[in-house]
């Protein structure tokens, strides 16, 4: 049996086009599920900061980057313009 093998930009356009499917459907269980993310990540955030004797500055990193990454989608599903790539 003949496997087939798809070029990186052909699995690009494959997600690509994916997610811009799942746009067109309903959002508000994405936009649920985003919500939960930023809430649960910002308390990790805040409870690292507070109870923390020696900071971890990458982990922080870590969790403003997602905080950021998340606040942003979010964002763009409110403007219901969102940006994939």
């Amino acid at each position: 049996m003949k496997t087939q093998r798809h070029s990186a930009e052909d699995r690009r356009e494959q997600r690509r086009r994916a997610l811009l499917h799942l746009h067109l459907e309903n959002t508000e269980q994405l936009r649920d599920k985003l919500q939960q993310e930023i809430h649960s990540i910002d308390d990790k955030l805040q409870d690292l900061k507070i109870a923390s004797n020696n900071v971890n500055f990458g982990l922080m990193q870590t969790y403003v980057e997602m905080l950021h990454s998340r606040q942003s989608l979010f964002r763009q599903l409110d403007s219901g313009k969102p940006r994939l790539w």
